[in-house]
């Protein structure tokens, strides 16, 4: 049973594992979440199943910075490798989507991950690894 109809966490804790096929309502709900939806999410996460944080870790591509790479610290250190590869994806995207941003939250822990998913990766993090290396140039 949901704690409280209508509050961001619950909404996107029901639905999570639909963010994969059709986004466009978590992006949203993840731009109505408040801090303590985040707080939830970020606490929920290690309890859930693996397609609900692969999703997660793509839905905050598009929320609010600070608290996306709050959720991707966790998610790049996840068990399953769909769950890291989609959070190095998403950092990605985030970072280039805010880059005018603050990026406390990122640190040099954060930045390794990424490099070796990225490595470790297949085709599907050519993004991450051109991302990378232009960063690396420049």
């Amino acid at each position: 049973m949901l704690r409280s109809m209508g509050r961001a966490f619950d909404w996107l804790d029901e639905h999570m594992t639909e963010a994969l096929d059709a986004p466009d309502e978590h992006f949203d709900w993840v731009w109505m979440a408040k801090d303590e939806d985040w707080r939830s999410l970020v606490a929920a996460f290690p309890t859930r199943d693996d397609a609900w944080r692969e999703a997660l870790a793509y839905v905050v591509s598009e929320g609010p910075p600070g608290w996306g790479y709050r959720v991707l610290a966790i998610a790049l250190q996840d068990g399953i490798a769909a769950v890291r590869e989609q959070a190095a994806l998403s950092f990605v995207d985030l970072l280039e989507s805010n880059e005018d941003e603050g990026t406390s939250e990122i640190d040099d822990a954060m930045w390794s991950r990424v490099k070796a998913i990225a490595q470790s990766g297949g085709p599907e993090l050519d993004d991450v690894r051109t991302f990378l290396a232009d960063r690396a140039d420049g």
